[in-house]
């Protein structure tokens, strides 16, 4: 403990292999404990290939902030002059010795060399990253995360350096508190070894992606997201449901329709979804009534904001309904009620406010209300990381799960569509982001859900190809019709006007 009653941390940075995220760590650990710097030379310089190809990306993309080799000068270590620290921030690369205090390490992919990072990300794989005690082999907190541009490297290192920022203030504050949250399990695939093949592999892929991307282009291909619909007079949740059955709902692939929500009011169904126009790249809320034995109409728009909108969870609450759609890129969840159904939506309460949330579903449970969402921090993915958000009160004041984010897991964090009450159980639908931004489903059971704890394990999975599609991400039913969201390849021969899919 210092002179003015702050608690002594010591920082080890690699004196070969220091980064501007570990400057920037040092920064944010200085606002509120005394830090001291110390470097370390057993870890050394990255192989060569390596710091060209960084050099290369740099030049032709820009340089990003945490991305940057620097040095950062300080003392060397063991020299710690006898003080008693209250914790010991080892980023060196290389075991430390040191007395009782607790020594916190990042683990990349498993392994204390972050030479193994960039193997991950070189072999286009999502890298897990976790935090560990020092002489424990199991890590006090972990993330598997959502690398969405795979194909640039700088770009997959900014997202890993911003996560293991967050992930090292996580640990320290979870080890303050005496709190353990979930631990996302290793995949298989997070072994990988670096060789002196991976880096000319890469450039290859990086400019014959980039060849194929100005060819295609003119071609206007897409990534297209429709909505399918299925009658059926029994759900078997989460299995037994014929996925490739849906009817797609036509659209004129000017637009494209997703996250479908159904609703029932007085006798009649009605589909909500996102319908996104490829001009404007903005979307807004659009509604249609489904009928069965009828062809579906024309989805029309019912709600336009400034923003984004997206995800459109429609339920009822005392008489009136609600809905609550994305609206992420305003950082807010935001209310609305039916003043007249289904036209006329009034804003009725900002929620939650300046935070980064995704695919708010709601959940009335254990005379709470539960919010889960996907949320995401600064150079972050939104399909990584699963926020709670609760109250005592539909229209708040919310306050945030004591272990948010409570999953920090790719595999089965972002929400896919309404909780489910099965019997006795309850179950989760997530999107599956390994490979890809909703390249399949997962359901989950939770098993334990309070203010300060969570618990879920995976039950089973839909991948994309089972509804006969590249990817599928939201999934919702009542009653007797269900909804699902589906993904496929789409290009447009301009001569010809002819569309494949």
């Amino acid at each position: 403990m210092s002179s003015d009653g702050r608690r002594q941390v010591a920082v080890v940075v690699p004196q070969n292999r220091a980064w501007m995220w570990h400057r920037r760590l040092i920064s944010i650990l200085q606002a509120g404990f005394d830090v001291d710097v110390y470097t370390s030379p057993h870890a050394p310089s990255y192989p060569p290939s390596l710091r060209l190809w960084m050099r290369v990306e740099a030049h032709l993309l820009g340089e990003l902030d945490l991305v940057k080799m620097i040095s950062i000068s300080g003392k060397p270590w063991p020299d710690i002059a006898n003080i008693a620290y209250s914790l010991i921030i080892n980023l060196s690369e290389a075991p430390l010795v040191a007395a009782s205090t607790p020594i916190l390490e990042p683990r990349f992919d498993g392994s204390a060399d972050s030479v193994g990072l960039f193997a991950s990300l070189l072999n286009r794989k999502s890298p897990y990253l976790s935090i560990h005690l020092a002489g424990k082999v199991e890590p006090r907190i972990a993330s598997y995360l959502a690398i969405e541009n795979r194909s640039e490297l700088i770009r997959g290192l900014q997202v890993c350096f911003a996560r293991l920022l967050a992930l090292t203030e996580r640990a320290i504050h979870h080890l303050s508190k005496g709190t353990q949250p979930a631990v996302p399990s290793r995949p298989v695939s997070a072994d990988q070894t670096f060789s002196n093949v991976l880096v000319p592999r890469f450039a290859f892929r990086f400019f014959l992606a980039k060849a194929i991307y100005r060819i295609t282009e003119g071609l206007k291909w897409r990534n297209h997201w429709s909505v399918g619909l299925l009658w059926s007079d029994k759900w078997e949740i989460p299995n037994g449901i014929p996925l490739h059955k849906f009817v797609t709902v036509p659209d004129d692939r000017r637009r494209c329709y997703a996250d479908p929500f159904v609703f029932s009011n007085e006798g009649q169904k009605w589909l909500f979804v996102e319908e996104l126009n490829y001009q404007t790249r903005k979307g807004i809320i659009s509604c249609m009534p489904v009928t069965t034995g009828h062809e579906p109409t024309t989805p029309q728009p019912i709600l336009v904001r400034p923003y984004h909108l997206s995800y459109p969870f429609v339920f009822r609450h005392d008489e009136a309904i609600y809905m609550l759609p994305e609206t992420g890129g305003n950082r807010t969840v935001e209310l609305y009620r039916a003043r007249s159904f289904r036209f006329d939506w009034v804003l009725n309460r900002v929620l939650i406010q300046d935070v980064d949330v995704y695919d708010a579903t709601l959940l009335r449970h254990q005379e709470r209300w539960w919010i889960f969402a996907a949320i995401a921090h600064k150079d972050g993915s939104t399909q990584d990381e699963l926020g709670i958000f609760y109250s005592e009160h539909l229209e708040g004041p919310w306050r945030a799960h004591d272990l948010n984010p409570v999953k920090s897991d790719c595999r089965s964090s972002r929400p896919a569509g309404q909780l489910v009450i099965y019997g006795d159980r309850l179950l989760r639908p997530a999107q599956d982001c390994e490979s890809g931004y909703g390249s399949g489903l997962v359901w989950l059971e939770i098993e334990e859900l309070t203010t300060d704890r969570f618990k879920e394990r995976e039950i089973a999975r839909w991948p994309g190809g089972a509804a006969l599609a590249d990817g599928l991400h939201t999934f919702n039913f009542d009653q007797e019709l269900g909804a699902i969201d589906r993904r496929r390849a789409i290009w447009k021969f301009p001569l010809f006007g002819v569309r494949v899919r």
